[in-house]
């Protein structure tokens, strides 16, 4: 569980510290020059000063621009659930700077870690006092952790620049290897929710409590990973190989599979851990808290994550400026691809931009809904979720009616949010749309970004097994191959979970063979369209 401190001190001397500082030359004394401080990869608007010096000799002097200027440092030797204290003095007594942290945990690959948000990235800034000021945080470095990427900005105060603000003194502490955890969590359950299933649990208790949890998931038929010591098992949501794991840190109690597969029953362990890397430590002994739930029997109609950096399912349409939506390649989910929407460029811009789904028939589909997730920054108008059973499908959409409605959405500092399962079962038509829209002002805009939209559906009779149509297809679960037994030729198309077609064939009339040695064990989508009545049918297929 993260400890917070966040202080605001004044100059004071420094107290000798016990534990390793993990920053490369953090009183600022070694430069390469006159603007390069060593051991940090950006420098920007920074110059040495001798002048204002908090301890020793030099320390960095930080100039506003018209855009930010940063100043960081990637500090390797972090260990995944120890505990460190993370610091810095500066000082701000100037009206045309003001400075703030805006810091990450990463992982092995250097990819943000999502982690402590609010202390890391904060929505305040430094304020005007004539004195050093320490900030000073002390967090558990999150389960995937192994570097910290250590960051402070400058920011120009409205529409002046070229003040300046200081900086010296920065420290890393912590350290040190825990024992095993004494206990198990208790009361560990889990609850279907559409395709995502909630895990909650009450955390361990004891001598020696855990940094984080180990949530290991399977589907029927696949095995779930040892757990060893001193061996980690990194997040995994792909139920490809079916099986999955979350890494959750002490104190949060929840977790949250999303995205499964409709109608399959999951089990799910959970094991306590302290330390990380090699030094990880699980409790293992015994017999791990168990789980099981089976999520809804629902079928995916849609689902867009722009990992192909593609609209998919969505098509943009702007009304006003030429900012809006566009592919962001590397600040989705698990730093993947993601739509973003902006109306900032070098200011703030008036615009309005949605984001259009493909038409949906809401007439032969019952107990529709949508699910996604946002994030966003900054002050500006809110992102809004709309449906319309009479748009036309290409012209301007405020010639239209539209109904918004409400979803969970970000509360700011870039953090990724679930927005609920959003219910469209009141709306009925042969083309219902659905759409986001941004907006910003010339005064204001914030940036919103957009991942893993799922919409959802059960036909009028719900999701057809195939094994009671006129299509037999079994064994399921199968191995190397399926036998198709059909009355007329049939079209038959496998998808991942993701909506990637990975088979498509004609079968004909009688019983026939189709191969899927090369599918990886895990679920998919079969689809069958019979000819000449294009009935269409709509099942599972787990492959093991």
């Amino acid at each position: 569980m993260k400890k917070i401190l966040l202080s605001m001190v004044a100059f004071a001397f420094v107290l000798g510290l016990s534990a390793q500082n993990l920053v490369t030359n953090p009183g600022l004394e070694e430069w390469t020059d006159d603007t390069t401080p060593v051991g940090f990869a950006k420098a920007e608007n920074i110059t040495k000063t001798d002048v204002m010096v908090h301890t020793g000799t030099y320390a960095a002097m930080h100039t506003s621009d018209e855009s930010t200027k940063d100043l960081q440092q990637d500090v390797a030797g972090i260990a995944a659930g120890t505990e460190y204290t993370i610091s810095y003095w500066y000082y701000d007594n100037d009206v045309e700077a003001r400075s703030r942290i805006w810091a990450y945990w990463l992982d092995a690959d250097g990819n943000y870690l999502d982690d402590d948000a609010d202390v890391l990235r904060p929505d305040t800034y430094s304020e005007n006092v004539d004195e050093w000021m320490q900030w000073s945080a002390s967090l558990i470095a999150p389960p995937t952790a192994t570097q910290f990427r250590f960051e402070v900005r400058v920011y120009k105060e409205e529409t002046i620049f070229g003040g300046s603000v200081y900086y010296d003194d920065f420290a890393i502490t912590g350290g040190g290897i825990s024992p095993e955890p004494t206990n198990y969590p208790t009361d560990f359950a889990a609850a279907s929710a559409g395709l995502q299933i909630n895990l909650s649990w009450v955390d361990a208790v004891g001598e020696q409590l855990p940094s984080a949890y180990l949530i290991l998931a399977a589907i029927p038929g696949a095995e779930l990973p040892n757990v060893e010591d001193g061996t980690p098992i990194a997040d995994d949501t792909d139920f490809s190989d079916g099986v999955g794991a979350l890494n959750v840190a002490f104190g949060a109690e929840t977790a949250a599979f999303a995205n499964l597969a409709s109608g399959v029953e999951y089990h799910f362990e959970i094991y306590p851990y302290t330390n990380g890397g090699d030094n990880i430590d699980y409790k293992n002994d015994g017999y791990a808290p168990e789980a099981s739930a089976t999520t809804s029997d629902i079928e995916v109609l849609s689902f867009t994550d722009f990992n192909d950096l593609a609209w998919g399912d969505w098509t943009p349409y702007s009304v006003i400026g030429d900012l809006g939506w566009s592919i962001s390649e590397t600040y989705g989910i698990d730093n993947s691809p993601c739509a973003k929407a902006t109306g900032y460029s070098g200011g703030n811009e008036e615009n309005e931009d949605w984001l259009i789904s493909k038409a949906f028939n809401s007439n032969t589909t019952s107990n529709m809904s949508i699910e996604f997730f946002t994030a966003q920054n900054y002050t500006g108008p809110a992102l809004e979720l709309y449906v319309s059973t009479d748009y036309d499908g290409t012209s301007d959409p405020n010639g239209f009616a539209w109904t918004m409605l409400d979803f969970t959405p970000s509360a700011g500092s870039w953090e990724w949010t679930n927005s609920g399962i959003v219910s469209l079962s009141a709306y009925s038509a042969d083309a219902m749309y659905l759409a986001f829209k941004f907006m910003s002002t010339a005064d204001e805009s914030a940036t919103w970004e957009l991942d893993n939209i799922t919409v959802m559906g059960m036909g009028s009779t719900g999701i057809q097994d195939i094994e009671k149509s006129s299509v037999s297809i079994y064994p399921n679960p199968a191995n190397d191959q399926i036998n198709i037994r059909c009355q007329s030729n049939v079209e038959v198309n496998i998808y991942s979970l993701t909506g990637q077609k990975v088979i498509s064939t004609i079968v004909p009339q009688g019983t026939s063979t189709v191969n899927i040695e090369n599918l990886q064990g895990g679920v998919y989508m079969i689809e069958t369209i019979t000819e000449g009545s294009q009935t269409r049918s709509t099942s599972k297929l787990i492959v093991k």
